[in-house]
């Protein structure tokens, strides 16, 4: 169980990394984004930058794993603490 919980919270820190990365270059990303005419935008707000289609793609999944990593990591974290508790280790 202490091997998922590290895994789960390596890749919640790593997908912070990337979304920072992504904000601090473009300002925005691709949840924001939009498709229009076969062009890839990233948005923030209504501030477009257009950008290729792999990077849009990136984006997008990058933003949507986001959905699924950060609360996941959480969850290992709490339980971390929880055990912890539990147990007297700290």
């Amino acid at each position: 169980m202490k091997l998922i919980g590290t895994a789960f919270l390596t890749l919640g820190v790593l997908n912070f990394v990337i979304t920072a990365y992504f904000i601090c270059v473009f300002g925005v990303d691709a949840l924001n984004g939009m498709v229009h005419g076969g062009h890839f935008y990233l948005g923030h707000k209504s501030n477009f930058t257009l950008v290729p289609r792999n990077l849009y793609l990136a984006s997008l999944w990058n933003g949507r794993s986001q959905m699924v990593s950060w609360p996941l990591g959480m969850v290992f974290i709490s339980m971390h603490v929880f055990m912890n508790r539990i147990t007297g280790i700290s």
